[in-house]
């Protein structure tokens, strides 16, 4: 009879079919991409032992991770063993630890090391593993035939005198029980998130706060200051006076659950998580982790990121200030493809130096002749103050959102 293996999934890109001769107790399936095991999760249904990938497919980013979640999240997957995260020298492993545990993924094991062929054949195969990676196995033993005769039929005498229990005898005693009413159960809703990029600048983030602002109208939305160095939300937040939910990433830091209960209790519609004094925090690994607690409680969330960390494939708001230098340096900044139907671009001007400002055909037409799409969407702003129903503000917010959104 055939022994079924247990699978392994392994996703790296140097790696080849070889790895499967050097690792005789696994099924090993390969994926060059994480694209490719994504794919192959959302028509596949399957049980696997093991996971395997490591930073070079997947790097510790806001984005990646929450891709992670949503595939690990996925009905047509079922891990019995570990998920295994190599990363490499560079990354803050406490970093990645503290994400998993807070997630309550406690069948994920890190190892770090420099990501090369052998190192990763060593962990597929267990010879760099180490034994903190606990898992359960059923073990059969076999008896000769006369011998398993031999306990069942003394077993068997043994029970002869014993008084048999049946089951009104069993239940005798027990009250019963009121049958419950039956309650239909909600969906689990998921988060939405809203990508606005460009250059580290006021701009940027006055779109991202008025953004934030417009999508509270409607649900609960969460917006996280950017700017570690000079704390540009929080200061815009602060002039505002908005009434919204203000925790600050020191809160996160020292008592997480706390958080996560009042941001999940509060009436707000509106969670500014803020820096108030000079503390060192990555705005990726906040993100995840408020994401992957949060995104069945939260309706929406603000991303904002560099030109650099803009994910593949989803819908982006660039955001520029609305003169011809700024646009330059944020169009040439931009780092992947731009699809006339992912993107829209947003000249948001706060001064009123009308010689240099762009009129809404200028800003299109020089839009549209730098990346060479006609149909690019764009489309210039006015600010006159930090919040959005403020007079004088002129925003076609939900021309630009229902979009993103949709």
């Amino acid at each position: 009879m055939m022994v079924q293996k247990d699978k392994l999934f392994c996703i790296s890109s140097i790696l080849d079919e070889s790895i499967k001769t050097q690792t005789p107790v696994y099924d090993v399936h390969l994926f060059s991409s994480f694209v490719d095991f994504e794919r192959y999760i959302e028509g596949t249904p399957i049980i696997i032992n093991t996971l395997v990938f490591s930073t070079t497919e997947l790097a510790f980013t806001n984005t990646n991770m929450i891709r992670l979640v949503n595939v690990l999240g996925s009905p047509f997957i079922r891990i019995t063993g570990s998920i295994i995260y190599i990363i490499d020298e560079k990354a803050d492993k406490e970093d990645v630890e503290s994400f998993f545990s807070n997630t309550n993924m406690d069948n994920v094991v890190i190892y770090q090391g420099e990501i090369n062929l052998r190192y990763v054949t060593d962990i597929i195969t267990g010879e760099a593993r180490a034994s903190v990676e606990h898992q359960t196995y059923e073990t059969t033993y076999r008896v000769r035939t006369d011998e398993y005769i031999k306990r069942k039929n003394s077993l068997s005498y043994e029970s002869l005198d014993d008084h048999y229990v049946s089951d009104d005898e069993d239940l005798e005693g027990v009250p019963d029980e009121d049958v419950p009413e039956e309650i239909a159960t909600s969906i689990d809703r998921d988060t939405t998130s809203i990508y606005i990029s460009g250059l580290n600048s006021n701009e940027r983030t006055l779109f991202c706060f008025l953004t934030a602002q417009y999508l509270s109208l409607t649900g609960k939305t969460i917006i996280i200051e950017h700017d570690s160095e000079y704390h540009r939300l929080t200061e815009m937040y602060s002039k505002s006076k908005l009434d919204a939910l203000f925790i600050t990433v020191d809160e996160i830091y020292q008592n997480f659950a706390s958080v996560l209960a009042r941001i999940q209790e509060t009436p707000n519609k509106l969670v500014v998580i803020g820096a108030v004094n000079r503390v060192k925090y990555s705005y990726e690994y906040l993100s995840i982790l408020l994401y992957s607690n949060l995104r069945t409680v939260v309706d929406y969330f603000v991303i904002e990121c560099n030109l650099n960390e803009v994910p593949y494939g989803v819908y982006t708001i660039y955001v520029t200030p609305n003169t011809v230098p700024e646009v330059l340096e944020v169009v040439s900044g931009i780092t992947q493809a731009v699809e006339e139907n992912n993107a829209i671009f947003i000249g948001l001007q706060m001064n009123n130096i009308n010689q240099l400002d762009l009129s809404s055909v200028e800003y299109k037409a020089v839009i549209q002749r730098i990346l060479l799409k006609n149909e690019i969407s764009t489309q210039v702003l006015f600010a006159n103050g930090l919040v959005l129903n403020e007079e004088g503000n002129t925003y076609d917010i939900f021309r630009i959102i229902s979009r993103a959104t949709s």
